[in-house]
């Protein structure tokens, strides 16, 4: 994985086919893998989504370059949504459930974090 960002008890990694959730992470044993947070992103290179980064306020900021599959409003799921379609690279904060996705800037090519 290209991202990593631990959260409480929760390991938040970029790899395979997105933001992957893993949850164990206290107890210092074997990881969970829950689920795949949000849609689906490409990974595994510089231009794809790559970078996580826990935010002071409480959310998970996910970069994702030109080769990321962003498009649309492909990831975002909020209507109030600062920028409303993302595009080329795009910086996506989401809350540590992945339910609620949102993109605060769009446009770029590859942005190797914020």
């Amino acid at each position: 994985p290209q991202g990593l960002v631990v959260y409480g008890d929760h390991l938040y990694a970029v790899g395979g086919d997105g933001v992957q959730l893993y949850s164990g992470y206290k107890a210092g044993g074997t990881l969970k893998r829950e689920r795949r947070l949000g849609e689906r992103f490409n990974t595994g290179g510089d231009h794809a989504a790559h970078t996580l980064l826990r935010g002071l306020d409480g959310w998970v900021y996910l970069v994702s370059g030109d080769g990321g599959g962003t498009g649309e409003r492909r990831h975002i799921t909020e209507k109030s949504s600062p920028v409303i379609y993302e595009r080329s690279a795009s910086v996506f904060p989401f809350d540590p459930t992945g339910k609620t996705w949102e993109c605060i800037g769009a446009g770029g090519r590859n942005p190797p974090s914020l």
